[in-house]
């Protein structure tokens, strides 16, 4: 069994746990960089979508629809980690090369009579995203931006059986040109093609399918894993549903597996339950989706389909009555059938009645895009109707206060109608509201202040002037203090103190600066909602015993935390401990070394990223 990780991009902030602070006695070591090692480019997607106009998602009909006729499908195929370098139960690393996947498909299907069809796809990756992996040592290059994928052309011949036989067999090619990007996984970078036979048929309250054929492709190494050609079979059966049968459901399930060199990463399979539903006698709406049944190179963990298409049916259901709207004009005469004529019919439109004309502008109401304000005829539907609009950006003239000119992308919010006014540093505060018009800044409903940078730590010193921006502190002459706690510094998994948390000899008792300290602390802990956990660690020199200086360290400790907590940091935030002479940072042989090592200092255990 493999197990599947599923990332969720939708919303919410990712929470990261479990930073340890190291020991002081013990140097942290950097681990050794990852080495990128080169990946060969290759088209993810092993999702083939059937042509438009037949009966599946993914496992194509046998039959051509028309004699001759136009089907038309609009698709979104969005796949979930479609490929991972490791599927490995218990594996902690990220492996997600290409975790979302997007596909948008323009497919279109010209049946040139009922028995030879030609096919077209367009696709395009809207959304194509990974995590630029490290795994055991190896760096993989995610995809990052939207990009074509390989255009598809196919031909169908049907060879035996009619479309609304039971059993009927064709034999289909496709054909597909390099225009996607090997880079960004949606193109092998040369043509490639594959022949396959098609069996289908169609009953009355079912359809079913089953396609094979090979695709002949580049040949690609990923991960030490050939992709190359390839054995594609898919199968599917729909039920047909309601009394004129305008809706399908049912499973299919399409499978791959490489010609040469067969191993798990280069073996696809995915099961789908689909359901179509025609929404009238052409326009067909779709939905379906499904798991990954291998841990293949393509195979996602879900699969979601949504389709929109344009497939006449060449079996209609019954027309509707010959006065589908009683009105006494027979349907074939009638311009409005689904809506009575009524006492007053309107006499250039047999069958419809008298057209309304709200604002009286000689232009009746249903092709009034302006139905209370008169206006002006126009070959436009939008502004049939309505004023005029000269500069032709969406603002009427009447309300435009640049009539004459378009008001494009950028609008100017104080004068409908007006391009927006400039914005010299680009910050979106433009320079008749800015007050810093030459440096990049934040909106502010103080005029003084509008435009100018923020001040992220709330210490009354701009983030452009400030020395220390996440922290508070205190105006200096130096810039490079400027806006710094005098004493204390958060520096990478410690707060950092300048000063030394003062104890009278050989007691827990806090004496000298040592309130001022750790106001500081608290302050830092305040306004760092992040950090989670904090250690505050007492430590002695080696005078005395060690068992009685680990106790007065730990006293010491106790006593520092019971200090923060009094100045508004939650007690479920700290935790102390005495460490005694067991972690000294200078020489206890020498007065200089002592002194250093009767300290207080503060680790961060914890803290959302």
């Amino acid at each position: 069994m493999r197990s599947r990780k599923r990332s969720t991009r939708f919303a919410g902030a990712l929470l990261a746990s479990a930073v340890i602070a190291a020991s002081s006695s013990a140097a942290a070591q950097d681990p050794a960089p990852a080495t990128p090692v080169a990946q060969d480019g290759f088209a993810l997607g092993r999702f083939i979508i059937a042509p438009a106009g037949d009966r599946m998602f993914g496992v194509p009909s046998p039959y051509a629809s028309g004699d001759p006729a136009v089907h038309v499908a609009l698709l979104l195929d969005y796949a979930s980690n479609p490929l991972l370098v490791s599927r490995v139960k218990g594996v902690t690393e990220p492996t997600g090369v290409v975790t979302d996947q997007l596909y948008f498909h323009l497919n279109a299907t010209f049946a040139i009579f009922d028995r030879l069809a030609l096919n077209v796809d367009i696709p395009a990756a809207i959304v194509n995203s990974g995590n630029d992996p490290t795994f055991r040592g190896t760096t993989f290059s995610s995809p990052h931006n939207p990009a074509f994928s390989d255009l598809r052309l196919g031909l169908r011949a049907r060879l035996f059986g009619a479309e609304r036989d039971i059993f009927q067999v064709g034999l289909e090619g496709f054909v597909w040109a390099p225009t996607g990007s090997r880079t960004e996984m949606t193109g092998d970078g040369e043509a490639h093609g594959m022949p396959r036979l098609v069996l289908g048929g169609f009953h009355d309250r079912f359809v079913w399918s089953f396609s094979g054929g090979a695709h002949f492709r580049p040949s690609a190494t990923f991960n030490n894993v050939n992709i190359g050609h390839s054995m594609e079979l898919g199968a599917g059966l729909a039920i047909r549903l309601g009394d004129q049968r305008r809706a399908q459901i049912g499973p299919e399930m399409t499978v791959g597996f490489a010609l040469e060199d067969q191993k798990r990463r280069n073996t696809h399979a995915e099961i789908l339950l689909g359901a179509k539903y025609k929404l009238t006698d052409a326009i067909e709406g779709g939905i379906a989706a499904g798991p990954g049944l291998t841990p293949g190179y393509g195979t996602p963990d879900v699969r979601v389909i949504g389709s929109l298409a344009f497939t006449p049916d060449r079996y209609p259901p019954p027309p509707p009555p010959a006065d589908t709207d009683k009105d006494g004009v027979t349907n074939d005469k009638d311009q409005c059938p689904m809506v009575p004529q009524g006492d007053k019919p309107e006499p250039k439109k047999p069958g419809c009645p008298a057209l309304p004309d709200k604002d009286a502008d000689g232009i009746p109401d249903d092709s009034d895009a302006c139905l209370d304000v008169p206006g002006v005829a126009s070959d436009d539907a939008k502004k049939n109707g309505c004023p005029a609009d000269t500069d032709g950006d969406g603002v009427l003239d009447v309300d435009d206060k640049c009539p004459d000119k378009a008001q494009g992308e950028k609008v100017d919010p104080l004068f409908p109608g007006c391009p927006a006014p400039p914005d010299g540093d680009g910050d979106g505060v433009f320079d008749r509201d800015d007050a810093c018009v030459s440096i990049k800044g934040v909106p502010n409903a103080d005029k003084t202040q509008n435009g100018c940078p923020g001040d992220t730590d709330g210490d009354g010193i701009r983030d452009d002037q400030d020395a220390c921006v996440e922290i508070r502190g205190a105006k200096d002459a130096d810039p490079a203090k400027n806006g710094c706690p005098k004493i204390v510094r958060l520096v990478g998994s410690e707060i950092v103190i300048l000063q030394q948390v003062q104890f009278a000899t050989g007691t827990a008792r806090l004496t000298g600066i040592s309130d001022e300290i750790l106001s500081e602390v608290a302050a830092v802990l305040v306004d760092h909602g992040e950090i989670l956990k904090l250690e505050i660690q007492g430590h002695t020199d080696d005078k005395g015993t060690p068992a009685g200086n680990k106790i007065l360290s730990q006293k010491r400790a106790d006593a520092v935390m019971k200090v923060i907590v009094a100045k508004g940091v939650a007690a479920e935030r700290l935790t102390a401990k005495g460490y005694g002479q067991e972690v000294p940072i200078g020489d206890n042989k020498t007065d200089e070394g002592r002194t250093k090592n009767r300290r207080v200092q503060f680790k961060i255990l914890e803290k959302k990223k």
